[in-house]
């Protein structure tokens, strides 16, 4: 069956520490399953790019406050596509608000994120 992935690695460019954990690989791990898991419930894959046979991979950045709103959101790689390079950017509408960032993190303004979006028929990432 056609698949659609959200990679689980993001890039975080951030001043600030997340309390109560130990590390700051941790802190990123902590706040990226977060962020992983209520993405992927908004995620979709294209039926007419399914069954062209089109895959791809996009990368959006989007900035977040401390309220988890979304306050700006580009798409910095486009697939290629312009269905998965829609399909990418509704899925951060669509999945606003998100989980609200631990305050520690947020004492010095909004977090900037870079995720990539992985468009797969076969599911390999």
């Amino acid at each position: 069956m056609f698949r659609f992935f959200l990679a689980t690695i993001f890039s975080f460019v951030f001043l600030g520490v997340i309390s109560g954990c130990s590390s700051t690989a941790e802190q990123e791990k902590t706040l990226s399953a977060g962020l992983v898991a209520h993405l992927n419930k908004f995620k979709t894959y294209p039926i007419a790019s399914q069954l062209a046979g089109v895959e791809g991979t996009t990368q959006l950045r989007f900035t977040i406050d401390g309220d988890g709103n979304v306050v700006s959101y580009e798409l910095v790689q486009s697939s290629g596509n312009v269905d998965l390079d829609a399909a990418t950017l509704e899925l951060i509408r669509r999945a606003q608000p998100l989980p609200k960032p631990p305050a520690d993190l947020m004492k010095d303004g909004p977090i900037t994120i870079i995720a990539p979006f992985i468009y797969s028929l076969d599911g390999n990432i």
